[in-house]
C-alpha cells in the first residue's frame, strides 16, 4: 500500500498525534456541553418509556425521525444521568473510530501496515463528516463498524454477522440499503435471518411501547420524511439535495431525482450480474447509499470510509491509476470540506459550490464503477486468451 511507503513513519505519527489531540479536544468540548441528536434520541426513549408521544414534544432539541424500535438500543442510557449517558456514548463514537479503521484496512487488506492506520485514522478524523457525527451525537460510526464486522463474519460466523447487521440497520434505518450486498449476492439466509431478528426486536418494540405509536409513526413522521420540500439545505448532500438546489418546481425535481435514483439502482444491476469482488460491491453499495439517500446529511459521509480505502488500495495503487488518480485526491477533499456559512455564498454557481460532497460521492462512485468495470474487461480478454 503506496501510503505506507510513500509517507516517512516519523510524519505519520506527528499526524495520527494531531487527529488525537484535535479528537481529544473535541470530545472534552462536546462532553461538557451538548450532543445535539444524542440528546433527542436520550429523551425521547425516556419519552416511550412513560408512553408519552415523543414526535410531538417541542421541547427536544430537533424532530425526532427515527422509529420507536431505534430506541431499544437506547433504554440502558436511561438508567444513568443525561451526563454520564452522554459521556459514554460518546466515548463508543471515539473508540469506534478506530475499530472502523482497523476492521476496514483487514478486510482489504489482510495484515496492517502501522504507517497505513496512522495515515488513514488522521484523514478519517479531520473529515468533517467525522466531526459532524461526533459533535452532533450521531450512531453513525457505531452502525457502521456493526455493518463492517458484520461482513466481515459473513463467511465465518453466520450468527454475529446477522445479529450485528440486525443492530446496525435499527441503530441507523438508512443502512437498511446495505441489505442490497446480500440480496445481489444471493445470500439469502443472511438476509432472512437479519429480517427475521429485526421483526423480533420490532415485536419488543410493540409489546413495550404499544401499537399505536408505531402507528403513528407510520401514518405521520413517515409521509413527513417523503416529501421533497425544505430538501434543499446545504447539509442534505444527496442526489434530492443537489437536484433541490437546481430545480425549484417541485414535481420536476421528484421526476429528475427520482430518475437519477433508478439509474443508479440499475447501473448496481448491471454491476451484480459480472463476477465482481465481493468488497467491490460492499464499496460501490455504500457509495450510492449516501447520494440515493433523500436526506443525506453530512454525517452520512462517513460511510465512505470503507469505499475510500477500497479504492485506493484496489486500484490507486496498481498500474491504471495514473490519469484518474488527481481526480481521488480531489474526491477526498470534496467530501471531507465545510462550508462554515452557507448562506454567504452567492452567485449563479453556489447550487454547485453547495453541493460539494454530493460531487465528491459522485466522483468517488464513479472512480470505483469505471475501474470495476475495467479490471472486469480485463478478466474476460485474459480469459480469452487463456483459450
Amino acid at each position: 500500500m503506496k501510503l505506507n511507503r510513500s509517507i516517512p513513519h516519523s510524519a505519520a505519527i506527528a499526524l495520527c498525534i494531531l487527529a488525537l489531540l484535535y479528537l481529544g479536544y473535541a470530545f472534552f468540548h462536546i462532553a461538557t456541553s451538548l450532543a445535539p441528536d444524542f440528546s433527542v434520541l436520550y429523551f425521547s426513549t425516556k419519552n416511550l418509556l412513560h408512553h408519552a408521544n415523543p414526535y410531538t414534544n417541542k421541547n427536544l432539541y430537533t424532530f425526532f425521525a427515527y422509529p420507536p424500535v431505534t430506541t431499544l438500543l437506547y433504554i440502558p442510557f436511561t438508567f444513568l444521568p443525561y451526563v454520564i449517558a452522554q459521556f459514554i456514548f460518546l466515548s463508543l463514537s471515539i473508540v469506534s473510530i478506530g475499530g472502523l479503521v482497523y476492521t476496514s484496512l483487514r478486510i482489504i487488506c489482510g495484515k496492517i501496515a502501522v504507517n497505513s492506520f496512522l495515515i488513514v485514522l488522521a484523514l478519517f478524523v479531520f473529515a468533517f463528516p467525522t466531526k459532524f457525527t461526533i459533535g452532533m451525537g450521531q450512531s453513525n460510526l457505531i452502525a457502521l463498524l456493526f455493518i463492517l464486522v458484520g461482513y466481515w463474519y459473513k463467511d465465518k460466523k453466520h450468527g454475529v454477522c446477522v445479529i450485528l447487521t440486525a443492530i446496525a440497520v435499527i441503530l441507523k434505518p438508512v443502512l437498511l440499503f446495505v441489505l442490497f450486498y446480500y440480496l445481489l449476492r444471493k445470500q439469502v439466509h443472511i438476509l432472512i435471518s437479519t429480517m427475521i431478528v429485526g421483526l423480533i426486536f420490532l415485536a419488543m418494540s410493540v409489546i413495550l411501547y404499544g401499537a399505536s405509536i408505531h402507528m403513528y409513526y407510520i401514518q405521520h413522521v413517515i409521509p413527513e420524511l417523503m416529501v421533497t420540500t425544505g430538501r434543499d439545505v446545504y447539509y442534505n448532500q444527496g442526489i434530492l439535495g443537489f437536484v433541490s438546489r437546481i430545480v425549484t418546481d417541485i414535481p420536476t425535481r421528484q421526476n429528475i431525482s427520482g430518475g437519477a435514483i433508478l439509474l443508479m439502482f440499475g447501473s448496481l444491476m448491471l454491476l451484480a450480474r459480472k463476477k465482481v469482488a465481493d468488497n467491490d460491491l460492499l464499496a460501490v453499495i455504500l457509495s450510492a447509499l449516501v447520494l440515493i439517500d433523500t436526506l443525506s446529511w453530512q454525517h452520512h459521509f462517513v460511510f465512505l470510509l470503507f469505499p475510500f480505502i477500497h479504492y485506493y488500495v484496489r486500484y490507486y495503487d496498481s498500474e491504471e491509476h495514473t490519469s484518474l488518480g488527481i481526480l481521488f485526491y480531489l474526491t477526498y477533499i470534496l467530501v471531507a470540506l465545510n462550508i462554515r456559512s452557507p448562506s454567504l455564498v452567492s452567485g449563479i454557481t453556489t447550487p454547485l459550490i453547495l453541493s460539494h460532497q454530493f460531487a465528491g460521492a459522485t466522483l468517488l462512485y464513479s472512480l470505483l464503477y469505471i475501474q470495476i468495470w475495467r479490471s472486469q474487461k480485463n478478466y474476460g480478454n485474459n480469459a480469452l486468451i487463456a483459450r
